[in-house]
């Protein structure tokens, strides 16, 4: 008896498993690790968790860093919000990772107060998510995001956000989103203290530069954010206008070779 009734159970949530996914509450206590939508990663959307494919509904997911920054600068704790939109759905779940160039964790998230949010740590990736939601839970979750101590270049955050309509027949949602963000030093000099202007900026293959206080020929160092230089241009006028065709896309300081002036300067 007691090995049917072991093999009833086994076979119930095997049935589970395997039709239920959807259903169960949409793991409103906590999702499962692996499903932010990162590189390597499910979204939970299509035939890995949920019926629905990834980004059919009509709603989104968004991601904010901030007041809707495209930059950090390390060492920095920010806010940051994650909001499901969806007419349909009574209640909202999410999973989001935050990866640099080689796709690995980078940064601390944190808590904020939001009673929906917990912080994981499981194979090496720094997870937050939505734990124990309810029905009509908000559809925005609050939480921090501390980055890395040194600049750790390009940092992209991946997130995939779920909408239940808490019917237990199907028809959740799973949107996926992503935001990539730049890092920047702190120069600790105002930019335009000399500098006019540094224009366009972003800039693709020159920029032009315009400055206040000039008085002889000088040399316009472009420096990288690990302190690298990158380039050297004689200059000759208070008008010049720069090549950086040879520079890879990121952020840069433009500054004299004095550095008693210093400029942020975008290339796309």
């Amino acid at each position: 008896m007691t090995k049917r009734i072991l093999m009833t159970v086994a076979f119930a949530v095997a049935m589970l498993a395997l039709f239920g996914v959807d259903d169960a509450h949409s793991n409103s206590s906590s999702p499962p690790a692996g499903n932010s939508s990162a590189p390597g990663q499910s979204s939970c959307g299509g035939n890995n968790c949920h019926s629905s494919a990834t980004n059919s509904g009509s709603g989104n997911v968004s991601i904010s860093l901030g007041d809707g920054l495209s930059e950090y600068m390390p060492g920095q704790t920010y806010d940051m919000t994650v909001t499901i939109n969806d007419a349909d759905a009574m209640r909202y779940g999410f999973e989001m990772v935050a990866f640099d160039l080689t796709d690995a964790s980078v940064g601390q998230f944190g808590l904020s107060g939001d009673p929906f949010v917990e912080v994981r740590d499981i194979g090496g990736i720094n997870y937050v998510n939505h734990k124990f939601v309810t029905v009509g839970n908000p559809n925005t979750f609050t939480f921090t995001w501390t980055s890395p101590a040194t600049l750790a270049g390009e940092i992209s955050f991946y997130v995939a956000g779920n909408a239940a309509n808490g019917s237990g027949n199907g028809g959740d949602e799973i949107y996926s989103s992503s935001l990539t963000v730049q890092g920047v030093m702190n120069t600790g000099i105002e930019e335009d203290m000399f500098a006019t202007n540094l224009y366009p900026n972003p800039a693709i293959d020159f920029v032009n530069l315009k400055l206040d206080n000039y008085s002889q020929p000088e040399t316009i160092q472009i420096i990288d954010f690990n302190g690298r230089l990158q380039s050297e241009s004689l200059i000759s006028s208070s008008k010049s206008s720069i090549y950086i065709g040879d520079l890879a896309p990121g952020v840069y300081l433009m500054q004299n070779e004095k550095a008693s002036w210093k400029k942020k300067l975008l290339i796309q």
